[in-house]
């Protein structure tokens, strides 16, 4: 079924197969799915290892690194899903949706809570 409400871009890629162009409509159904990612990973709980062992003050900055070379893809939905997770959480893009990247290399970066770094970071890295 065709996605509504989204922008299809023209690609002809076989039945089932629609290209989305990134927008406000995709942003918005993202958001909504990482919310319900995150309530999958959390429950309707907190994450106890993190709140017995992790200072509520604390801070850390996080570095997605490509484990094999490849094609990037999903950096704006990675974002959305760190603002879901927590709107003070920072997430930069270091290289560009689409680039080529070797192994090893830094793809983005999170940074904010420590705790909440963790629970964004376990959602983004399952896109």
């Amino acid at each position: 079924m065709k996605p509504r409400d989204m922008p299809v871009l023209d690609a002809d890629q076989g039945p089932g197969f629609w290209q989305l162009a990134w927008g406000q409509s995709l942003a918005d159904h993202v958001a909504q799915r990482a919310r319900d990612w995150l309530l999958e990973d959390l429950g309707h709980e907190s994450d106890w290892t993190s709140i017995s062992l992790i200072a509520p003050d604390a801070r850390s900055e996080l570095a997605v690194v490509a484990r094999k070379a490849g094609v990037v893809a999903g950096l704006p939905a990675a974002a959305v899903v760190a603002g879901v997770a927590d709107p003070a959480l920072g997430f930069r893009a270091v290289v560009a949706d689409g680039a080529n990247v070797v192994a090893g290399e830094t793809v983005a970066t999170l940074s904010g809570g420590t705790r909440s770094v963790l629970a964004a970071e376990r959602t983004i890295l399952n896109l």
